[in-house]
């Protein structure tokens, strides 16, 4: 029994040391923040023009045209193959559309494309 006062000092002085501690229960935060996430809203006016028609045009000379139609009343005219660089043409509502020496008259099956008839 010699030991008691020391075994008592030392079980009291484990717990003043751990009277000390946060008994707080840890909290984790699982979510991560999206660093890849847009800063700003996009507005509905700053979308690109959705697709209206894609076709493909074979004129009287035998050339083949690729042409898009889209919503905002443009289009692009692609030469001899769809991953051909692409000439963006503008048309006023029911007119042709036109850019740079190049025309498209019509969207439909039938249209004339740099004055040349051509089809579908």
């Amino acid at each position: 029994m010699r030991n008691t006062p020391y075994l008592a000092a030392a079980a009291s002085a484990a717990l003043l040391a751990l009277a000390g501690c946060n008994n707080d229960p840890v909290q984790i935060n699982t979510v991560e923040r999206d660093t890849n996430a847009p800063t700003t809203q996009l507005n509905a006016t700053d979308l690109p023009p959705s697709i209206t028609a894609n076709k493909i045009y074979r004129c009287s000379d035998n050339s083949l045209f690729y042409v898009t139609f889209y919503s905002d009343n443009s289009a692009m005219l692609r030469r001899g193959s769809s991953s051909a660089e692409g000439t963006r043409l503008e048309g006023a509502a029911g007119g042709p559309f036109t850019a740079e020496g190049q025309s498209v008259s019509g969207s439909g099956d039938n249209v004339t494309i740099n004055g040349k008839s051509c089809h579908t």
